[in-house]
């Protein structure tokens, strides 16, 4: 069976893209999730009656998923980050010095695997560095996850990968491959591929900082813990018969709730007392705060200038750029065209709640 496009796979990859750092998520948007090559098949080349060229043997072929139950420990994750980042760094060099002829068979489907490969490690240290109990891993997955964010801007700034995807010739594919060659070529302007050394050499500095500071930001508020303080236990009224005897008063003859997901959801669905959920609720929604008050601006300079290095005036039209919606105006009118679509069924369900509320208190 011909095929001019990238073959689709059967089996996704199974991580939560929690930490993706900004300047990869425009690339990797793109690419097939990781699974088996599929069997040889024709290429774009044998469309046009072109000679193909088999990928260079250095081109990676294999597609590495890493499994959580191998990391049990930060050298451990360390360890196996530094071998997928020199991989990653390998296979960006065979992309760069390709010679044959850059087909999707020959070139696409060999940089699709360099990408994946990559997204499988970063996917699992962002996640890792978010819930894991464990300090140390977590502080290897951050680790591991600012290593590989340089490795992806050395990918996304890499003007001979660049030249390889322009000069492949999709004018007899179908439209969907054609639709994915434009999509592609657009997320590597968007990253400044196009750019001077100069600018290209900011713009890699800009997106270490913002992963490193995007961190710095996310962990201030993982790490961070405020606690409702409770006089007796007759203010755990509604709790279950569990969660009162996993909370007894300490030495100062207080029970502490916590802001941690553990605490906080049961006492936010079943304490009987408005007032206690309003506290806790705003000891949750202010956790590093005021700490991260510098971080979030510091994070918004730099999101600024990067996208004024891109040709754009502000970050949202950057972020935009490549997406549906298309703007930051058509967020705006989306989000103002929805509520006038919920405005009715909101009333309903406010008056609905009032009444309950008015009938319990």
């Amino acid at each position: 069976m011909k095929r001019s496009r990238l073959d689709h796979c059967q089996k996704p990859v199974s991580a939560a893209s929690l930490m993706l750092t900004l300047s990869f998520a425009l690339t990797v948007s793109l690419f097939l999730p990781a699974c088996k090559p599929a069997e040889q098949t024709q290429s774009i080349g044998q469309d046009n009656n072109t000679a193909v060229s088999e990928p260079d043997a250095e081109l990676p072929q294999a597609y590495r998923q890493v499994e959580l139950a191998e990391i049990n420990t930060g050298a451990e994750l360390k360890s196996r980050c530094e071998a997928e980042a020199v991989a990653f760094a390998e296979g960006i060099r065979a992309l760069e010095s390709f010679s044959g002829i850059a087909t999707v068979e020959s070139f696409l489907k060999p940089l699709n695997t360099v990408v994946v490969n990559a997204l499988n490690m970063s996917f699992l240290a962002g996640s890792l560095a978010a819930v894991h109990p464990d300090a140390a891993l977590r502080e290897a997955a951050d680790t591991c996850s600012q290593s590989m964010s340089r490795v992806q801007s050395d990918f996304n700034l890499s003007r001979p990968i660049f030249d390889q995807i322009q000069a492949l010739d999709t004018s007899a594919s179908d439209a969907e491959t054609q639709r994915f060659m434009e999509k592609l070529l657009l997320s590597f302007r968007l990253s400044g591929v196009d750019k001077d050394e100069a600018t290209r050499v900011r713009i890699k500095q800009l997106n270490e900082e913002i992963t490193a500071v995007g961190q710095e930001f996310d962990n201030n508020i993982r790490d961070a813990v405020a606690y409702l303080e409770l006089h007796s236990a007759e203010q755990l009224s509604g709790l279950p018969e569990d969660y009162i005897a996993a909370h007894p008063p300490g030495e100062n003859g207080l029970i502490r709730i916590s802001t941690q997901y553990p605490d906080l959801f049961p006492f936010m669905s079943y304490s009987t007392s408005d007032g206690l959920r309003q506290q806790l609720t705003v000891l949750a929604n202010n956790r590093a705060y005021p700490e991260n008050e510098t971080v979030l601006k510091k994070l918004l300079e730099l999101r600024y200038e990067l996208a004024q290095l891109l040709g754009f005036e502000n970050y949202a039209q950057w972020v935009t750029a490549d997406k549906m919606v298309g703007s930051p105006q058509r967020v705006e009118s989306f989000l103002a065209e929805l509520a006038g679509y919920t405005a009715e069924s909101q009333q309903r369900e406010y008056d609905l709640l009032l009444a309950r509320l008015q009938q319990d208190q």
